[in-house]
């Protein structure tokens, strides 16, 4: 009982630690114009902006779909972001700063939430012990250095990409009442908690399709952190689950957004420079680029658009087949240390698993930083691991305590600097694209949309 009552206060002042650092962070984001898709699918969307809060004007924001610049409201898009938007829009109209607020506050439940689901993983059996009484600062680093940086800039600041910020708000809610489940031995309140973590799923895919994935990694979280992988029987059971997973949700990604054909995705290459099999190869490049922003955080490396050059094939670029097998040793690092370091290998494939729907066959745009949303989310806990370690290792020597202090500080206020920084292109579509323009001069994108501007 007495640690539930001193948890609770100590929650709420991460709470009100991680909202402070987001709003200083943030706070030159509230009057960042609107950009881009906020156009067609917020500023031009008559379904969007509704007069009343009669429940027909808010059933209408479901079906707010734009689509080749028609809005015929014929099929359910992103519901939960669209009626956010429309309330938006009931309040404050044009004012952009509304929309601004939401999408940070979002940003900082979401922070807030990671943080309590990193803390709660560490009572997992397998894990438990190994990190008795460091899970607080593992987690509460983990949670901060996952908010402050830049990465996530695109989708906190970038209006529209409320979807992505608003899916891994629930994405991330619906995993922590999981854990919570698995960790409770009340059956009354486990039910409660698994009925809570699936209707937080539905909210995350309703939000944006990605959060499709959360089961497989429900799947695995409960292998690697809650099962003894080093039994046989217990292998061929999360094998055989995953395979049924991986077929529920083809299927159910077929039905509800391929319209009942697992090839219809195909059609969307005819509007692509590219095709099917030059994307499968370019992704893994762009997957380590987002690697290489994601620990090397400098504010110029980010921008809305990059200098993408297609692979031809494995060999052209060169850097192509280096990349993909750069990513098959990190995941077969994620598979041999799956009993020995089961914190990193679940950190590995949940980066990589999220990376699934938007980096594979589907004809979306190449690359873009608001993919990562959802992904990173546990990539900074072995960080997290290992300064705190490092830390604990030297708790007899003050002296490379105080200078890996000073050190990690300061990495983290060069990373929070950046996310700072970046937010300032985001003010005007000027800034927005002579940004774009000095990060990636060989792409016509921001000449274009510069001449469109002036």
């Amino acid at each position: 009982m007495g640690k539930t009552v001193t948890a609770s206060p100590r929650n709420f002042c991460v709470f009100l630690l991680f909202a402070f650092f987001v709003l200083i962070i943030y706070s030159n984001t509230f009057n960042a114009s609107w950009q881009l898709d906020d156009s067609h699918n917020i500023v031009n969307n008559p379904w969007l902006h509704i007069n009343n809060l009669y429940p027909e004007s808010l059933k209408n924001t479901f079906y707010a779909s734009h689509d080749g610049g028609r809005y015929n409201q014929e099929k359910i898009y992103r519901p939960v972001p669209m009626l956010s938007f429309a309330l938006n829009w009931y309040y404050g109209k044009y004012d952009v700063t509304g929309y601004h607020v939401v999408n940070t506050v979002i940003h900082i439940v979401s922070a807030f939430i990671l943080f309590l689901a990193v803390s709660n993983i560490f009572k997992a059996p397998n894990i438990k012990e190994k990190y008795r009484n460091r899970q607080y600062p593992i987690a509460l680093l983990a949670a901060a250095i996952w908010m402050i940086h830049p990465i996530q800039t695109q989708a906190v600041t970038y209006i529209v990409q409320r979807m992505a910020s608003m899916a891994g708000m629930f994405y991330i809610a619906a995993l922590y009442m999981y854990i919570k489940a698995r960790l409770s031995k009340v059956v009354l309140k486990r039910t409660v908690l698994f009925v809570f973590s699936f209707l937080l799923f539905l909210l995350a895919v309703a939000s944006k399709q990605n959060a499709v994935m959360l089961p497989f990694l429900i799947v695995i979280m409960e292998f690697v952190f809650f099962q003894d992988l080093k039994k046989e029987n217990v292998r061929r059971q999360a094998l055989l689950l995953s395979g049924v997973i991986i077929l529920m949700v083809v299927v159910a990604g077929t039905c509800f957004f391929l319209d009942n054909n697992f090839f219809f995705f195909l059609d969307g290459y005819s509007k692509r420079p590219f095709t099917l099999v030059q994307r499968l190869l370019t992704e893994p490049r762009i997957i380590v680029f987002y690697l290489y922003q994601i620990f090397y955080p400098i504010a110029s490396h980010f921008s809305i658009g990059h200098d993408i050059v297609v692979s031809e094939s494995l060999f052209s670029p060169w850097t192509t087949l280096p990349s993909i097998l750069f990513i098959l040793s990190i995941l077969g690092a994620g598979f041999y240390n799956i009993t020995k370091r089961p914190v990193l290998s679940f950190a590995i494939f949940f980066f990589f698993i999220n990376h699934v729907i938007e980096s594979t066959i589907i004809p979306l745009e190449l690359i873009f930083e608001h993919r990562n949303y959802i992904p990173t989310m546990f990539v900074f806990v072995p960080v997290a691991i290992g300064i705190c370690s490092f830390f604990n290792n030297y708790k007899k020597d003050q002296k490379k305590r105080a200078v890996y202090f000073v050190l990690t500080a300061g990495i983290i206020f060069v990373t929070a600097l950046g996310t700072y920084t970046r937010n300032f292109d985001w003010l005007t579509v000027e800034s927005l694209w002579e940004s774009t323009l000095n990060n990636a001069p060989g792409n016509s994108r921001p000449y274009q949309n510069l001449a469109l501007h002036y």
